[in-house]
């Protein structure tokens, strides 16, 4: 029984086009927004004990 064998050329073609394939160019991410935040006024009071 003869084993048949992916020539070398077609197995390396396949490698580099994987390979090129995924270095095209990425989309930049948009800038991120500004965080909203809450703001407590703080006043001073007496307090029981």
């Amino acid at each position: 029984m003869r084993v048949e064998r992916v020539p070398y050329r077609l197995i390396t073609a396949a490698t580099a086009a994987v390979f090129l394939a995924a270095c095209g160019k990425k989309e930049s991410a948009p800038p991120p927004q500004t965080p909203e935040v809450g703001v407590v006024t703080v006043q001073p009071q007496a307090v029981p004990v």
